[in-house]
Parts: structure tokens; sequence; C-alpha cells
């Protein structure tokens, strides 16, 4: 997971040199975005202002009306920080489906000028999760940093969008990743 988070952040700071950017060519850009997205198999790729109004989102045709995104959590801490920001589990605003965004900052002349964000596709956490899983016994999940469960191996259905139990939290509120026992996710 932490490997696969890396190379999105990345894929998106190399995105986010793009001379199209430099030349506010939003039509190139969204092409270049497109390319990228089918590469790194992402969701969609949104660009924000520095203000948090979207130029573009690739789940919508280029031009289309756009909400803001000033309040997201993930998009304020990339203003203020200027670092890259992974969400926990939000629902996307034009598509109304569960994801993860991973968002990085577009610096022109010591300033944000664009925040570069990439949805992952919810099934590619999923699939992180499922592969390797071999015996019954065995879960294994990824946790947001609020304690929302974003994929699981054992029972997704019921598991993902849930807030994990206290004791799985307190367990792995110390370790990015654990192996224990316990009869409850």
């Amino acid at each position: 997971v932490e490997r696969e988070l890396r190379e999105s952040i990345s894929a998106l700071e190399i995105l986010a040199t793009s001379t199209a950017l430099d030349m506010e060519d939003t039509p190139s850009f969204y092409d270049e975005a497109r390319r990228a997205r089918v590469i790194r198999g992402w969701f969609t790729i949104v660009l924000l202002q520095g203000d948090g109004r979207q130029v573009l989102d690739l789940a919508r045709p280029l031009g289309a009306q756009l909400p803001t995104m000033a309040d997201r959590s993930y998009f304020k801490a990339v203003v203020q920080t200027q670092q890259p920001a992974i969400s926990g589990r939000i629902v996307g605003r034009a598509t109304a489906l569960p994801t993860v965004a991973i968002a990085v900052p577009v610096i022109r002349k010591d300033r944000i000028k664009y925040v570069l964000v990439a949805a992952l596709d919810p099934g590619a956490l999923a699939r992180l999760v499922a592969n390797g899983v071999e015996a019954d016994e065995w879960t294994r999940a990824i946790v947001d940093q609020n304690g929302v469960i974003l994929a699981s191996s054992r029972d997704p259905e019921r598991d993902v969008g849930q807030i994990a139990s206290a004791d799985f939290r307190a367990r792995i509120e110390h370790s990015a990743e654990a192996v224990y026992r316990s009869t409850s996710l």
C-alpha cells in the first residue's frame, strides 16, 4: 500500500511539471492527464486552482461545470504545507463514488498555482488486500487515518466504509503494518 501511494505521488509530481500547465493549455493538459490516468489505473484526475475551484476532472467532459473542492481537508493540507497529502475515504463530488484522493502541489514561482489530484479506483485497494491471501482464517484490511475501513479481504461488502473496531484501531495506532489475532475487524 505504501509503495502504491508513493508511486502515485511520484507520478503526479511528474505530471505537475507539464509545460501545458505553464502555458495554461487546459485541453493539452487534459489529454496528458488522461494518458497518465490510464497508465496508473486511477479512477480520475482533477486539477484545482489554488482557491479550490476545479479546472478539470477527467470524470467529466472538458469545460463541464464542476464543484469547488476548497473545503476538502487534503486540499487544505496541500495548500498549507505545499507538500503532498492523502485523504481518508471520501465520496467524489462529481462521481458520487467512494475513493481515496492523492494530491500534490503544482508550484510555480514559489507559490501554488494548482493542486493536482488523483482519485484511486475503488477496486484498486481491494485488489491490494486480496493479493496473496491464501488462508480463510486471515483477513487483510486497509484503514484510513480516521479508522474507516477502505478495503478488506473478507466480507468487503459488510466492512468497507465502516469504522474499524476499537481493538483494531488501538493495535494499529502505533504501527503502519501489523499482524495480530482478533475476532473482529
